[in-house]
């Protein structure tokens, strides 16, 4: 194209016949694709698209075949599979005769986890993989919420996709879950961004504080139900986050939320 008379510039002398047309329609369809990604709800759907697909393929590390052979694994898998029998004899599983003379399921660990994966179990019909698709699945929705938490706080959808992808994939989370064989954890790290998440959406006026704090407050009890161990530094994290919390509204003049509208939101979350 020439800049200063605005008229195409001739093709080379070796050019195919449709050469300017093919051209032409990649540069639209690269110039359309770009106004596209750029405009607000468009992005937002591309790149959770994005995130949902990488999250998708690099967690398929905990669908990999065979036992999960790690500290606890095996035992939690277990766990899994007793729930399971309880849930489909129709009793809540507060106790299983298939350890030692009868164990109590749930007196050392929180009930979330084996609840997902006994009724997962009704799906797969076996409990190792059943179990590997909680995790798998508790490591998608893991992005995901880190997603949704990061680009409300930025406003950019991607750097949201750079959060969730970091989030999921760290190998600190692989190593947990697999290695050590804290299975129930995964439920932890799924959850964990989301009582700050209902936070900044009251924080920047999106829901108001009632059911924003109600919100913030059943993932809290979600965590408990997930692990209750974890689940202490998880609320510890969350008040600090919230009491401390000094920025400025989402408005550039806009004060920082007061002491009390913050310990308000806190009190009814409880």
């Amino acid at each position: 194209m020439n800049k200063t008379s605005g008229q195409t510039d001739p093709l080379p002398a070796d050019a195919e016949p449709g050469t300017d047309t093919a051209v032409s329609g990649i540069h639209l369809f690269l110039n359309s694709m770009s106004r596209w990604a750029k405009s607000g709800r468009q992005s937002y759907i591309l790149s959770c698209t994005l995130l949902a697909i990488l999250l998708a393929y690099g967690s398929s590390m905990y669908l990999t075949p065979g036992h999960t052979y790690d500290f606890d694994g095996n035992a939690h898998t277990a766990r899994i599979h007793m729930v399971h029998k309880c849930l489909e004899q129709g009793h809540w599983p507060l106790w299983s005769n298939d350890w030692y003379c009868g164990y109590p399921l749930m007196q050392f660990y929180s009930p979330l986890y084996f609840l997902a994966g006994g009724l997962m179990e009704f799906l797969t019909a076996e409990p190792v993989l059943a179990a590997k698709i909680t995790m798998y699945s508790a490591n998608i929705i893991s992005g995901i919420s880190v997603y949704l938490l990061a680009a409300m706080i930025t406003g950019n959808p991607w750097s949201g996709v750079l959060a969730g992808i970091i989030y999921a994939l760290a190998p600190w989370h692989l190593f947990q879950l697999m290695g050590w064989g804290r299975h129930p954890v995964s439920l932890i790290y799924a959850l964990l961004p989301v009582p700050l998440l209902a936070y900044e959406c009251f924080r920047n006026r999106r829901v108001g504080l009632i059911r924003a704090a109600v919100f913030a407050g059943f993932a809290v009890c979600l965590l408990i139900l997930a692990h209750y161990g974890y689940a202490v530094f998880c609320v510890y994290l969350f008040l600090i986050c919230v009491v401390l919390d000094g920025r400025t509204g989402p408005a550039a003049a806009e004060p920082a939320l007061t002491l009390s509208r913050r310990i308000g939101f806190i009190a009814v979350a409880a």
